[in-house]
């Protein structure tokens, strides 16, 4: 062999210059690579704004512009009507603004105390008034049974004040009483509605 004769190894021999003989790669070293190009948009062309103004056709006068047919979704649109909800009734909104509002421990107790009506009618009540379910308005019987014992136990205590037929007993019935009612109206608890 001469000197201007070389011998290549490679894949291809590109003449006389040709690549050096390629060399076993070993998988952990780190092969140079070429970086890939980042994706820009295309410049779009520049345009003057005489070019954006529209022209007039010049061939065909009175010729209207061609249309592209409709695509599927737009004939659906066309087809179906547009959801629109119903407005509630009368009555579904009574009943919804009755649902939101609950009976009050004032107004519970002051239904109560009222020994005309039986427990289960004054939660009839209620029920009819705010919508209340069978759960709930068992719960209100439970609530005005609960006041009417508290009354009862009240009535019990008066009771046990003592009351003599004199002047002065009577003073002192009183003045026990309004100290035991003062207790009572300054006790205030946790659940009491201001």
């Amino acid at each position: 062999m001469s000197e201007s004769e070389e011998v290549s190894v490679g894949p291809k021999s590109l003449g006389p210059k040709s690549l050096p003989p390629s060399q076993p790669t070993d998988p952990c070293v780190r092969q140079p690579t070429r970086p890939s190009q980042v994706f820009a948009p295309k410049p779009k062309p520049e345009t003057s704004c005489l070019d954006q103004v529209q022209r007039p056709p010049t061939s065909g006068v009175g010729t209207k512009p061609k249309k592209q047919p409709p695509s599927k979704i737009a004939k659906l649109r066309a087809d179906l009507t547009p959801f629109i909800p119903k407005r509630p009734t009368d009555a579904q909104a009574e009943h919804a603004v009755r649902r939101t509002k609950s009976v009050s421990t004032r107004k519970l107790v002051r239904q109560a105390v009222k020994l005309d009506l039986s427990a289960s009618a004054i939660a009839d009540k209620f029920a009819a008034e705010y919508s209340l379910k069978a759960d709930e308005r068992r719960q209100i019987i439970r609530q005005i049974r609960i006041v009417r014992m508290t009354q009862r136990s009240v009535a019990k205590d008066i009771r046990k004040l003592q009351w003599t037929a004199q002047y002065e007993g009577r003073r002192e019935f009183i003045r026990k009483l309004d100290i035991y009612l003062s207790d009572l109206e300054e006790h205030s608890s946790e659940s009491d509605e201001q």
